[in-house]
């Protein structure tokens, strides 16, 4: 079976500090990770490096058998990996309503205005977020921002889900409902998952497995 993800020596230094240091790791289709560790310990740089968004020194990154990244080498750029990325800032387009920030990204990936309009609205309903399709994203409470987050993200179908502490600055309610939206999203697309965070019980409750990143190393 082809891994969703499959991760060799990969190596990234910046400045003097060594932040990931040869990381081996595999993931199969639907397969779900909890990562975990101290701040400033690489795991958004090992997002962002699954994602395209930035290279590696040294090693390789295949994506569901397609060679990714070498080195320093990105050899899929980000939009053609099938993956979509949610940053804990959520980088929402603070200009666009509610309704064109999830349109916008269909019309990006090739999407026609019809079926882009059509799509986000459908996704935005699933969400149940719909109502605030002609707002802007800074009059949307924590949660709502999430959702449309989630929302652009989800409108993609991407086979890969990569969250940096989605829910970390929530208040414990609305947190909640976020990893129950979360757990929904994921039985029904069955896509592979890597969530960053520092709750155990977040970790544990979304996480098939959890990895500890410290010293640049997997554990």
């Amino acid at each position: 079976m082809t891994a969703s993800i499959h991760i060799q020596n990969l190596s990234r230094t910046l400045g003097a500090k060594k932040i990931l240091d040869g990381i081996n790791l595999s993931l199969e289709d639907g397969e779900r990770l909890a990562l975990c560790g101290p701040s400033g310990a690489g795991k958004t740089t090992l997002l962002r490096i699954l994602a395209g968004l930035e290279p590696a020194d040294s090693g390789t990154i295949q994506i569901r058998g397609q060679l990714a990244t070498k080195g320093s080498k990105v050899v899929i750029p980000p939009w053609k990996r099938n993956l979509q990325m949610v940053f804990q800032d959520l980088g929402l387009w603070p200009t666009r309503t509610v309704l064109r920030n999830v349109s916008d990204a269909l019309r990006a990936a090739g999407r026609s205005k019809a079926i882009a309009e059509s799509s986000a609205r459908t996704m935005l309903d699933r969400l149940g977020i719909l109502s605030l399709a002609d707002r802007k994203p800074a009059t949307l409470s924590g949660g709502e921002a999430r959702r449309l987050a989630f929302a652009r993200a989800l409108a993609l179908e991407p086979k890969i889900l990569l969250l940096d502490e989605p829910f970390a600055s929530l208040d414990p309610e609305a947190r909640q409902q976020g990893q129950l939206l979360l757990e929904e999203i994921l039985t029904h697309t069955k896509a592979t998952l890597i969530l960053v965070t520092h709750d155990a019980d977040e970790a544990k409750r979304l996480g098939g497995q959890s990895l500890n990143l410290h010293d640049g190393q997997l554990s």
